[in-house]
């Protein structure tokens, strides 16, 4: 049983949380992240649309993330 439970446990980590930065109620880039342990969060599945790279929204996407869970440990 000890077993499954660290995969329950794994799962919880596991969780994409999903996000985009919008310019005129339009999607022009995207980022997900998930939880690698109760102290540490990995994005994945950044992009930005071709024709607004350059402009700063890759950081804002990955700042977001970051403050986002810079007070919010995951809690097991």
């Amino acid at each position: 049983i000890e077993k499954f439970d660290q995969k329950i446990k794994n799962l919880e980590y596991s969780r994409p949380i999903f996000y985009a930065f919008m310019v005129n109620n339009k999607i022009v880039g995207v980022n997900s992240y998930h939880h690698v342990n109760n102290e540490q969060v990995r994005s994945r599945g950044l992009y930005i649309y071709k024709n607004h790279r350059g402009k700063g929204i890759a950081e804002k996407l990955l700042k977001y993330a970051i403050d986002e869970n810079k007070n919010n440990i995951a809690t097991t």
